[in-house]
């Protein structure tokens, strides 16, 4: 097993496991492992992404749980709530999701 492999392993046994740092959320109707920001990243981010301090959310999520990737501008359905995705990064077979609420 490579690096990739490996860190992508890790991610899925530490990072995203629900018994450690993930939890379950809703997104448009599926069921997926998610950690959603706190508040000391929110403000570490706001000045640079303003939807962050407007109800925003940061949500990291592994990039395998989509069968399409989420886009900036689309309207997604998070955890019972609509939001406009801000911006989607990419690293390391993960996703940081900047999430602003409403349609955009």
């Amino acid at each position: 097993m490579g690096f990739k492999e490996s860190l992508e392993d890790d991610l899925d046994r530490v990072f995203f496991n629900t018994n450690e740092f993930a939890d379950k959320y809703q997104w448009n109707k599926k069921e997926i492992t998610a950690v959603v920001d706190d508040d000391s990243l929110i403000r570490k981010y706001s000045s640079e992404f303003e939807a962050l301090g407007q109800g925003g959310r940061m949500v990291f999520v592994s990039e395998k749980q989509f069968t399409t990737l989420p886009i900036m501008n689309e309207v997604v359905v998070f955890d019972y709530n609509t939001y406009t995705i801000d911006e989607v990064k990419t690293d390391a077979g993960m996703l940081c999701i900047f999430l602003r609420m409403g349609r955009g």
